[in-house]
């Protein structure tokens, strides 16, 4: 089949003018055309995701390398910069029609960093918003942790945004932990040296 272009849906209206085999014809050919750029831009953003995935990767083992034991997840209240976004990624809603009126409800990810079955991995992790009650809506996680890499894609392109947070994050609670251990030591190293006279 031939390719035909046209200046505007008005100059193709005119040309099919009524013709039901002109009109599938064309719609044929837009399709096939479609497909072929539908393929070639899936190959690209499936590489690309996979490009992503593999520096996630790379970060978690870099990670798990300092045997950091603490989880943690990005929190609004851990966004010291007004100017930054808050740390809820990918909003969703879901409608409910069982019943008048239609009741919706939200849901977003956060990422953080936990064990996922027996292994230390960047994770994500949904929420759900609770209807309001007061002020604010509570948000109630959905299910457990899951991989980063194993996240839908919107979520881990999202996440990008976001690792310069996440290893600030961690810092900040490793610098708090070797502060705590510090003290915990003071505290027990008279006790330890008395009990070697008893």
């Amino acid at each position: 089949m031939d390719t035909k272009t046209f200046a505007s849906e008005e100059d193709r209206n005119e040309f099919i003018a009524g013709d039901r085999e002109k009109r599938v014809e064309l719609d044929t050919v837009d399709i096939l055309s479609d497909l072929k750029k539908l393929r070639k831009e899936s190959q690209k953003i499936n590489e690309a995701s996979e490009e992503l995935n593999n520096f996630y990767i790379a970060l978690e083992n870099y990670l798990r390398s300092f045997q950091i034991s603490y989880a943690l997840f990005l929190r609004d209240e851990d966004n010291t910069k007004p100017e930054d976004s808050n740390f809820q990624l990918c909003w969703s809603e879901e409608f409910t029609k069982d019943c008048t009126p239609v009741i919706s409800t939200f849901y977003f990810w956060r990422i953080g960093y936990c064990k996922v079955g027996e292994t230390w991995r960047l994770a994500a992790l949904k929420y759900k918003v609770n209807p309001v009650e007061g002020e604010l809506p509570r948000h109630e996680a959905v299910g457990e942790p899951i991989r980063l890499t194993h996240a839908p894609r919107d979520v881990r392109t999202s996440a990008s945004h976001l690792m310069r947070h996440l290893v600030h994050a961690l810092l900040k609670q490793v610098e708090y932990d070797e502060s705590c251990v510090q003290n915990a030591l003071r505290r027990m190293k008279p006790l330890a040296n008395n009990m070697r006279g008893l």
